[in-house]
């Protein structure tokens, strides 16, 4: 059967069995869960001994920070808003505004880029060569 451009192979959708019921998925992930948290305090003195002994500094440095992440969750982005807390925007001169405008998008712009090239780095690093 030929197919028109625009035009569904499938136009009912996925096969009835093939449906993940949500409450299937709910289920299951608690069980997961469940057996995790049996070797959570295995798993954090194992990260504390790679951090304190591994051989390679990469290690060590990612084990600190699955510690971190794991007790102190994941550093944020902070952005001054107490002028927004306290209602004191209005007070704000407006010709300042085009250049604190201006400052969020090269954030922005700057946090992109880092993403893209994580997001590269990380494609390189399956493709067999060594980095």
């Amino acid at each position: 059967m030929v197919f028109r451009p625009g035009q569904s192979g499938r136009p009912a959708g996925r096969d009835y069995g093939a449906v993940v019921r949500t409450s299937d998925r709910a289920g299951t992930l608690a069980r997961v869960r469940e057996l995790a948290s049996q070797h959570a305090a295995e798993a954090v003195e194992k990260l504390a001994e790679l951090m304190r002994s591994a051989q390679e500094e990469r290690l060590q440095l990612a084990a600190c920070r699955e510690l971190l992440v794991w007790s102190c969750g994941k550093p944020g982005e902070w952005i001054d808003v107490r002028g927004l807390a306290t209602g004191q925007l209005s007070e704000l001169d407006q010709a300042a505004l085009p250049a604190q405008l201006a400052m969020l998008r090269r954030v922005v712009a700057l946090k992109s880029r880092q993403l893209a090239e994580a997001v590269a780095a990380r494609e390189g690093e399956g493709d067999g060569e060594e980095h």
